[in-house]
């Protein structure tokens, strides 16, 4: 297995890297076995205590905060997300930044959506959506996704609108595995059959 050759890897060279890819990996691995949060929270805790120590965060840091940011409480995520945003904002160059700011915006969506606070999540979807020609497209797709689902909770708009966006959007690509991504977290969220 990948997992016990990378930690003998480890215990022979010291690489901090590898090492918080492979606790966040054992996180995931014991979240999905277990689905016991605090176990995975404790593994990544190592990552999180040398992260917050730092006053500089480099594209790589913001990477491994992004993967870890739905183990904290959804406060806190609220606001490391916008202390990661503004660290960001450094990035304005680079490519990787903006995706990097997107991905980090539609994660703090979801874990706002599991929390039920849909108007919240709608409001931070349709900011991140001003500057949606930055997007790739799965990220675009995805934002059209999480605002149908606030739709359907809040009954203000219809959510086949810009559920059938994202479906549009990913067929022009001929991505069908990632709308089938998409409908089955729909149907999760809104336990509504399509």
């Amino acid at each position: 297995m990948l997992g016990k050759r990378i930690g003998a890897y480890l215990e022979v060279q010291e690489d901090i890297e590898l090492k918080e890819i492979h606790l966040i990996c054992d996180a995931f691995i014991q979240l999905h076995q277990t689905m016991d949060i605090n176990i995975a929270k404790n593994i990544i805790m190592p990552i999180w205590q040398r992260i917050s120590k730092y006053d500089q965060w480099y594209l790589n840091d913001i990477r491994l905060i992004n993967t870890i940011l739905f183990l904290f409480p959804v406060n806190t995520a609220i606001e490391f997300t916008r202390n990661v945003l503004d660290r960001l904002s450094k990035y304005t160059d680079f490519r990787d930044a903006n995706i990097l700011k997107f991905a980090l915006l539609i994660n703090l969506s979801l874990l706002l959506i599991k929390n039920k606070d849909y108007s919240k999540s709608l409001s931070i979807i349709e900011e991140s959506l001003q500057h949606q020609r930055k997007m790739n497209y799965p990220i675009l797709a995805l934002h059209f996704s999480r605002i149908a689902i606030c739709h359907f909770h809040l009954g203000n708009k219809d959510p086949a609108v810009f559920l059938e966006k994202a479906k549009q959007l990913l067929f022009l690509y001929n991505d069908v595995e990632y709308w089938e991504r998409i409908q089955t977290e729909f149907i999760h969220y809104t336990q509504l059959k399509l």
